[in-house]
């Protein structure tokens, strides 16, 4: 999934994730890699991954500052973007650490990890919705995303069956997916039967 936004930004100058959801995901990854991972369980292989995901996320954070602003249509948003985007990484680092801190969080990060999947998901869609005439999006990206969720879920279950809200959420997460898979299919395939040929920048 990561490999594929990355290529996304050097061979289409596009950021294939909401800029938001970008800002929330490098903080959570930070957050965890660097603050809280003492209370990780699962080992240093477990823990050095947190950090290989936040190393990750350097070049996507410096493709969203570069080409983030073709996903945003409001004039004030635009004009702001570098001071916005720099607000909000303090914004979501200090929303996780108060979130783990005050110990609503599991020892793996796993309910934080899966509420801010919901809101890439949900604003996922939005995007799509808002660009799928300009921008040709990845089916192979939507798949990665959509069974490395599921298959998460499904290890968790196995791993900790009484936490019935990483079920529920999880679920959710995978319908959320599904749409998203389902848009990709349709509407987008229409465009391209139209003529419509949505571009790649």
């Amino acid at each position: 999934f990561y490999a594929l936004i990355i290529r996304s930004i050097r061979k289409d100058k596009y950021v294939e994730m909401p800029w938001i959801c970008i800002l929330a995901n490098i903080s959570w990854e930070f957050i965890w890699g660097f603050f809280f991972y003492e209370q990780i369980n699962l080992g240093e292989l477990f823990i050095w991954s947190y950090r290989a995901w936040f190393l990750l996320d350097i070049y996507i954070l410096w493709g969203m500052f570069k080409y983030g602003r073709k996903q945003i249509d409001i004039p004030e948003i635009k004009k702001h973007f570098v001071p916005i985007s720099i607000g909000l990484l303090f914004f979501w680092s200090a929303l996780f650490y108060s979130f783990i801190d005050s110990g609503f969080d599991h020892k793996w990060g796993s309910q934080s990890a899966y509420i801010l999947n919901v809101i890439i998901s949900f604003l996922l869609i939005n995007l799509f919705l808002k660009q799928w005439r300009f921008k040709k999006f990845s089916k192979i990206m939507a798949w990665c995303k959509c069974l490395g969720t599921l298959a998460y879920t499904i290890v968790y279950f196995n791993f900790d069956y009484p936490n019935s809200f990483i079920h529920i959420i999880g679920g959710i997460v995978f319908i959320l997916d599904l749409i998203y898979l389902y848009l990709l299919y349709t509407k987008q395939n229409i465009s391209w039967t139209k003529g419509l040929n949505p571009s790649t920048s």
